[in-house]
């Protein structure tokens, strides 16, 4: 008897699926503490209604109908301070979680990324490779996504950075012009600081245009 619930629990360890990890790096589309000045609740990417419409829940939930055998684990990390600052300092708590192992890692950073000078330009694409540095990506799928308010400047630097780095580029370009995929369609009165941002629709867009170029949907 003892014999054979030993037996049961090897073959259940042995058929069970580790959970697969995602990380997102990004910016208050990607996560964003609550801010009673702008009437914003959440913690999670702004503006989406719950933490399971942003984008970053919906593309592990378009891998999950992929990947039905396993379970998909999100780390959500707001690093905008990279689009703003000349030489971003990293704190240690962000290089220990930078440093966890992760099957998937989109960057969705560099709408905050003033393009007046190429100052700017060249602390943006000097923080993002410092970015790289220390993530572990030799079993990572890697992932830049372009702006959100399509900077054609910020993108062609990520679509290179991605080519130099053997990343996917995915672009989003266009989804911010379609009203309905904004918060302030769907919700008139919300902050309009909140309501530049995409909609749970427009969340879920992206995550579509993520998971096509990942080949997960048509």
């Amino acid at each position: 008897m003892i014999k054979k619930m030993l037996w049961s629990l090897l073959l259940l360890a042995a058929t069970q699926v580790q959970a697969k990890e995602i990380l997102f790096i990004g910016n208050s589309i990607t996560l964003h503490a609550p801010k009673q000045s702008i009437g914003w609740n959440g913690n999670w990417g702004m503006a989406a209604s719950g933490a399971n419409t942003d984008y970053a829940a919906r593309l592990a939930a378009y891998l999950k109908q992929a990947e039905s055998a396993a379970d998909f684990n999100i780390t959500r990390i707001n690093l905008s301070g990279i689009e703003r600052e000349a030489a971003y300092q990293f704190d240690i708590k962000t290089v220990q979680r930078l440093a966890n192992h992760y099957d998937y890692i989109v960057i969705f950073l560099g709408d905050n990324v003033s393009v007046k000078n190429n100052q700017n330009l060249t602390d943006f694409s000097s923080n993002l490779e410092q970015l790289l540095a220390r993530l572990p990506r030799d079993d990572a799928s890697v992932i830049f996504v372009s702006t959100w308010w399509s900077s054609a400047t910020v993108d062609r630097l990520l679509k290179k950075l991605s080519t130099l780095n053997g990343a996917c580029f995915v672009d989003i370009s266009g989804l911010s012009a379609h009203p309905e995929f904004t918060a302030s369609f769907s919700s008139p009165q919300v902050n309009p600081d909140v309501g530049k941002h995409p909609s749970d629709a427009g969340m879920d867009q992206i995550a579509r245009k993520i998971a096509k170029q990942l080949s997960i949907i048509k």
